[in-house]
């Protein structure tokens, strides 16, 4: 399976009267997510499969990652909420199977703690904002279960593909 995870890009703050649920992304964290999005339809990412957290900045994130990649309908988890485990976002994503191609997208700590989860390892993982991980793993055949043979390809930040530009 090919996995990317996707961390969705910088948001409004959170104040004390409106909801985390509902925060959207600023333009600085559109920009963003669209430079990220760009080099990686220029690596070649083809998912099959478009899963995202329900919440609206991630769901923003996945539209604009429609507008870039070809990639099919979002679908939406709430495996991938910030503090969901690990676990449940590998069991809804292993659903679709070793042959998929797997674009997730969601938040921080869930994120990071997927990474380590697919990689097999215990790590602390700080997935940056708009910053995306390529994964490969399989699923024992027949089985559920954590993954094997995760493998981590690349990653990219805003800050990486700006430094390469210039």
């Amino acid at each position: 399976m090919r996995l990317w995870i996707l961390r969705h890009g910088v948001a409004e703050p959170l104040l004390p009267d409106n909801l985390d649920f509902e925060r959207t992304l600023t333009l600085a964290g559109k920009q963003e997510l669209a430079l990220v999005l760009k080099a990686a339809k220029r690596l070649g990412i083809d998912p099959n499969v478009l899963l995202t957290s329900p919440l609206r900045r991630a769901k923003e994130t996945a539209e604009i990652a429609l507008g870039v990649l070809p990639c099919p309908a979002a679908v939406e988890t709430p495996t991938l909420i910030p503090n969901a485990a690990p676990e449940r976002a590998w069991a809804e994503i292993a659903k679709y199977g070793v042959e998929a191609r797997v674009l997730v997208v969601g938040h921080q700590p869930n994120l990071g703690k997927l990474i380590a989860y697919v990689l097999g390892c215990d790590l602390s993982l700080d997935l940056k904002k708009a910053g995306l991980v390529c994964l490969e793993a399989t699923q024992p055949s027949g089985k559920s279960g954590p993954p094997k043979n995760g493998v981590l390809r690349w990653a990219l930040t805003p800050k990486v593909i700006a430094n390469l530009r210039k």
